[in-house]
């Protein structure tokens, strides 16, 4: 199929679309909207555009089907971003599941360059994902180190490294979201420890 024919399919299910909401009363039409079709389609046009033809096809035809709906083209990427990252998050902690042995096969485990490739399938920025990996170490740190009681056992140690590699995070990161963990606990332990010889 050529991209008109693509193009005129997925203007069709716009129209569609524009259809069924038209029928939905006006006060109830934001949360058709938010929750309907209107997303997943843009999100299946924007990606098989993204994989199949050049950036000004893909606009020209997203242009299309956002002016159906009756969005600017700024609403309708707006849109696929809503979908896009939280799809992404899912694919993280997936992976990070996995790492933590609750996962799918050994063929099918995720890493780094799985991750990457997935990033740039769903056009996700790279700020973005390293916004989202930072805050996803971060929480396993804590994760390892409540379930250590304050210190990294070893197969935690482990798991890190493993969560780290996937995610890209550098050693200096890794080291920081560390930090920022533990040092919490150790002030309290010292202040319980003063308390304790001032008693």
């Amino acid at each position: 199929l050529d991209s008109s024919t693509i193009g005129d399919a997925h203007c069709a299910a716009a129209e569609e679309i524009a259809r069924m909401l038209a029928e939905v009363p006006f006060e109830e039409r934001e949360e058709a909207w938010e929750q309907g079709m209107v997303g997943k389609l843009l999100f299946l046009s924007d990606r098989l555009y993204t994989q199949l033809e050049e950036e000004e096809t893909r606009e020209y035809e997203l242009g299309r089907v956002t002016e159906i709906l009756g969005l600017t083209p700024k609403e309708g990427v707006d849109k696929v971003q809503a979908l896009v990252l939280p799809y992404y998050t899912s694919i993280v902690k997936d992976g990070m599941k996995q790492i933590r042995g609750g996962g799918v096969g050994e063929g099918e485990a995720m890493d780094g360059p799985k991750l990457v490739k997935w990033r740039q399938s769903l056009g996700v920025s790279e700020t973005q994902a390293n916004r989202l990996h930072s805050e996803e170490f971060a929480k396993e740190v804590t994760r390892c180190v409540e379930a250590g009681q304050g210190r990294v056992r070893d197969g935690d140690a482990e798991v890190l490294l493993k969560v780290r590699q996937l995610l890209g995070i550098s050693s200096f990161e890794s080291e920081r979201a560390l930090e920022s963990v533990t040092a919490p606990l150790l002030r309290q332990s010292i202040v319980e420890m003063l308390t304790a010889l001032t008693a």
